[in-house]
């Protein structure tokens, strides 16, 4: 079985660095990493297992190993979502998530610099209470008092990100309330519908073109398939030569079709 994994994976990185010999600047796609990635990954995560397992009695005790054998598990189940792109359903799932995730990649990093500023303020504002009177109210120091959720940047970050799990209801702190209104206006209620509305109208735009991000999907699996069975390359090739028509004539359709409802 060793054997069989080994020679399996060294055949299939032999056709991604065929690739990419080939198409150069093209081949780095979704797609093509997370194929590179889970046969490397998972080459070097079974050495390492292997050799750890011959070398200790115990087995699998280092943390590092544990960490990258979860990282390369987590994406091989990727990459098989991503093999069952053959069947049209699953396609145009795929084709769906990535044309969402290419439209609020921008809006995301315009949401993460928010977060980063809010954290930031807070875990200024957290790190010297004494100076600012920052203590929580006497009514609740029978309770013990209260976790500090911005600590440290990290956690100050990761707090804001979650801001409607956070209690500042303890302190007395004026300026604290009128920061914490003011971000859950931002945070939670502008940002929130921001990216519900904007996720909604990629689905519809991308449902619509479904179609055609499905033809798109099928060649690049007949290109893969065109490294594996050498033999057949006029088949492939008209294949290939059918989806790209059928391409160009739903992308024409797709451009006129508002000219010819109004016609």
């Amino acid at each position: 079985m060793v054997v069989i994994f080994y020679y399996s994976g060294i055949y299939l990185l032999t056709v991604e660095i065929k690739q990419m010999l080939k198409y150069r600047s093209k081949y780095f796609t979704l797609f093509n990493i997370f194929d590179s990635c889970s046969i490397i990954l998972g080459m070097i995560v079974f050495s390492l297992i292997l050799a750890n397992t011959f070398i200790k009695i115990n087995g699998i005790d280092d943390e590092s190993i544990i960490f990258a054998t979860s990282v390369t598990a987590l994406i091989l189940w990727i990459e098989m979502l991503l093999c069952l792109r053959l069947f049209s359903g699953i396609a145009i799932n795929i084709y769906i998530f990535g044309s969402i995730l290419e439209k609020v990649l921008p809006f995301f990093t315009f949401m993460f610099v928010l977060i980063v500023g809010f954290g930031h303020s807070m875990f200024i504002l957290f790190g010297f209470p004494s100076i600012v009177d920052l203590h929580p109210s006497a009514s609740n120091l029978t309770g013990g008092t209260p976790d500090n959720p911005f600590d440290t940047p990290l956690d100050a970050i990761l707090s804001t990100y979650n801001w409607s799990t956070i209690n500042l209801g303890d302190y007395n702190y004026w300026p604290l309330k009128l920061f914490a209104f003011i971000a859950s206006i931002i945070l939670v209620l502008i940002l929130l519908n921001m990216i519900i509305a904007l996720m909604n109208d990629t689905f519809n735009n991308a449902k619509e073109d479904g179609k055609f991000g499905l033809l798109g999907l099928k060649l690049d699996c007949l290109i893969i398939e065109s490294f594996v069975a050498l033999k057949n390359m006029f088949i492939l090739n008209y294949k290939v030569f059918i989806l790209k028509r059928e391409m160009f004539f739903n992308k024409l359709l797709m451009r006129n079709l508002p000219r010819f409802i109004r016609d």
